[in-house]
């Protein structure tokens, strides 16, 4: 028993030659029995030599020991000087007592740095341990008591690289725990077994780069801990004091050498990304997308992405980094491929279990692979194309859009992004971001024509005619569309905007007739509005124009400027561009050019204009044909003509008196029969007032032959000749009664106006009620 005390004193001293020479004399209980038991010589050197003792000086000692088992060249023990002063005067008792001390006492810390124990452990040739099912049995004195001491058995353990490399590993726990000097040993890595230098620079030399990298970190960790701590736990370690612009440097010299030691790639980062993610640290992450290893990270990184939850441009920025850097590691396009796009849709439709990190790990979504990447991309673009005008759609929204909406819910996107974007864009950019989120599957479900036709809506109500022309003329509804704010414009007085869409409908070829037919009542309605604006004085509206019967614009037009009744031809292509523009399909016997001219004799003869009146009405209305004999407005335009009286003529001329006779001649012809005899008594009552005015015509030249008056008091024109001989009551009583309705004026200053108002009455309650006027 004082041989283990002995060793302890010597080693713990750092005695390292008496040690020698004792382990050398007392072979079979320090080096031939089990490695792994509290006295062999491993465990000595191990636990009891000071942690502050240069490696160089005791590992020529553990090199022997696993070479030849310290074979002695000489049977002499040096005088150690050591052995008596430690056991003298004790008791047996006592001295069992200190050893069994000792012995717990090296269990206990050959635990704590993972140096088995042959309590759990055994020894095999190479690897150095068996259990008992290995056919190895060790006793209380460490020996295997089934062994043949034949030499070759002994030889394999004494060149056990496991033991050895085991023995290094505790060994540097241990001085790392007293005294913090990873370093110390790697000036004697090169002899050491391949495992313990792969071991080292995996495990060792990364909490001491750590330690040289975070100095002042208060998060700092023993090598024994942080082997026995998960690897995703010492990942979050190493990288808690990182940033965006160290983290590449820490990633490859901290977590590459660790990860690699323990070929962990597959999860151990997903911790770490993931707390990244949930704390916004993005900016962290973009440099680990172009690191060497980048490929066993592209998963959390792409789920990552999709928990970002900013919705700013320099948000989407970032995801675009991260997606460069994996885009540029796999070196494939993952553009436009078009063959893949049912894949696309696969990824898009994936459900989600829950949005977390978890689940999106599982998602096709973070598949590192074409599609995948390209899925993200567009997803960032569309959230790049919703929050540039506002709207706050981060990466979760949009997936929501993409995976579970229904169609009215994108089509609401669709028009809020309208609304939103036509205040800040140009169409073209709108029609582009527009094809974003279609390319992003964010309006699936919705039609394009549906989409298009919002597009061509909105840009015609912003004015931009000259891009609804240049990109949409072939769509299927684009003479519908047009149209459709073209009278929209012209209701709301806005004549310009309408002409615009006219334009760009008449630049347009349309293959269905129904449309061509369309657009030409739309034009016929915009030419006939733009005549009507050239006369004085109408106050009717757009509107107004387009819901009237063509006829009650035209008697609008005539009421209101007096000279239009001049304009029959124009006033008749108007009133007929009008019933084409509106389908005015109304059933008449007389065609609207004719109604027209009847209504310019009315207005003619209200303004005192005889002449024009009856031009208008010989021949058109006088000629006995089929059209005239079944005409109610040819007789009665004529009749009026042949009773009409001016309220300006003192005297009836002879001349219009003829032209009288003439028509109501001829309206005899073509007028009812029930109404014969009234016009007859007309054409008989003029007719005697114009022998009368022959009659005094002729005494008035007898008269003027044998007059003696002067050349100045001579004259030829009958209203001053004939019918100055004509008494006031004798005319007043020749045309009373074919203008019984007309009133002189009481006031012989009476103006004009008044006497052509009292005309017009007179025509109203006689002719107006044939075309729709009102009598007041």
């Amino acid at each position: 028993m004082e041989r283990l005390i002995l060793a302890a004193q010597l080693a713990s001293l750092g005695k390292l030659d008496s040690l020698r020479t004792l382990f050398a004399s007392e072979r079979e209980y320090f080096i031939l029995g089990d490695p792994f038991s509290p006295h062999s010589a491993w465990s000595i050197l191990l636990l009891l030599v000071p942690e502050t003792t240069d490696p160089a000086d005791y590992l020529p000692l553990v090199s022997d020991i696993r070479a030849n088992g310290l074979e002695p060249d000489a049977s002499i023990i040096p005088e150690t000087g050591i052995t008596n002063e430690l056991v003298v005067n004790l008791p047996e008792s006592q001295i069992q007592l200190r050893v069994s001390r000792l012995l717990s006492e090296l269990r206990a810390q050959s635990s704590e740095f993972g140096w088995q124990t042959s309590n759990s452990h055994s020894f095999n040739g190479n690897n150095g341990i068996k259990n008992s099912n290995g056919h190895t049995e060790i006793n209380g004195d460490g020996v295997d008591v089934n062994a043949k001491d034949d030499g070759s058995q002994l030889e394999q353990r004494f060149i056990s690289d496991n033991v050895y490399t085991q023995w290094l590993k505790c060994r540097l726990r241990a001085i790392d725990r007293c005294c913090g000097q990873l370093d110390w040993f790697v000036p004697l890595l090169a002899n050491a077994p391949e495992a313990v230098q792969d071991w080292y620079y995996g495990t060792a030399n990364v909490v001491n780069q750590y330690r040289a990298l975070y100095a002042s970190s208060p998060d700092q960790f023993s090598l024994q801990s942080f082997e026995q701590t998960p690897p995703e736990e010492n990942i979050c370690h190493l990288l808690s004091s990182t940033s965006a612009t160290r983290v590449a440097r820490d990633f490859e010299k901290l977590v590459v050498p660790y990860i690699s030691y323990l070929n962990a790639w597959e999860h151990s980062l997903n911790k770490w990304i993931a707390k990244q993610a949930e704390s916004n640290l993005f900016e962290i992450l973009v440099p680990l997308s172009e690191v060497n290893q980048s490929s066993v990270l592209e998963t959390p990184l792409l789920a990552a992405c999709y928990l970002h939850p900013g919705h700013g441009i320099k948000d989407f920025e970032t995801i675009r980094n991260i997606y460069q850097g994996i885009f540029t590691s796999q070196r494939t396009s993952v553009s436009g491929d078009e063959s893949k796009k049912l894949q696309d849709v696969e990824i898009l439709t994936s459900p989600i279990d829950s949005y977390d990190f978890e689940s999106l790990l599982l998602s096709p979504r973070t598949k590192p692979d074409q599609q995948s990447l390209r899925v993200l991309l567009q997803t960032v673009n569309s959230c790049e194309v919703l929050s540039s005008i506002g709207l706050p759609a981060n990466i979760k929204y949009v997936v929501k859009m993409q995976t579970s909406s229904t169609v009215e819910e994108k089509k609401e996107l669709a028009l809020k992004y309208l609304d939103k974007a036509k205040r800040a864009k140009s169409w073209v950019n709108i029609k582009n971001d527009l094809k974003t989120l279609a390319a992003s599957h964010l309006l699936d479900g919705v039609e394009d024509n549906w989409i298009e036709s919002k597009l061509i809506s909105e840009a015609l109500k912003s004015n931009d005619f000259d891009f609804v022309g240049q990109n949409f003329s072939n769509h299927g509804m684009f003479v519908d569309i047009v149209l459709e704010h073209l009278y929209s414009f012209y209701d709301n007085n806005q004549m310009k905007n309408a002409s615009h869409c006219l334009h760009l409908l008449q630049s347009t070829t349309s293959s269905k007739p129904s449309e061509s037919k369309d657009v030409e009542r739309a034009s016929a309605l915009i030419l006939a509005t733009r005549e009507i604006s050239k006369y004085e004085g109408i106050t009717l509206s757009p509107h107004e124009i387009k819901s009237n019967a063509p006829l009650e614009t035209i008697d609008h037009i005539l009421s209101n400027n007096q000279i239009s009744y001049r304009e029959l031809q124009q006033l008749s292509k108007i009133a007929d561009d009008l019933a084409y523009a509106n389908q005015y399909d109304e059933v008449m016997v007389d065609s609207v050019s004719r109604q027209i001219r009847a209504m310019c004799v009315t207005y003619a003869l209200v303004n005192d204009n005889f002449k024009v009146a009856y031009d208008y009405c010989v021949p058109e209305f006088t000629s006995y044909n089929d059209e005239n004999k079944t005409s109610l407005i040819a007789w009665t335009s004529c009749y009026q003509v042949g009773k009409y009286v001016s309220p300006f003529w003192d005297f009836p001329p002879a001349s219009v008196l003829d032209q009288q006779l003439n028509i109501l001649s001829q309206t005899l012809r073509i007028c009812p029969k029930e109404n014969i005899s009234s016009i007859l008594l007309t054409w008989k009552k003029n007719n005697n007032l114009r022998q009368e005015i022959t009659q005094d015509s002729k005494a008035h030249k007898t008269n003027h032959q044998g007059s003696s008056h002067t050349a100045s008091s001579l004259n030829t024109d009958p209203s001053h000749s004939a019918y100055s001989s004509l008494s006031a009551s004798r005319i007043a009583k020749a045309i009373s009664s074919s203008a019984a309705e007309f009133t002189s004026p009481s006031n012989p200053a009476d103006s004009s106006s008044g006497r052509r108002t009292q005309i017009s009455n007179m025509l109203v309650s006689g002719l107006g009620w044939a075309i729709g006027a009102n009598q007041q």
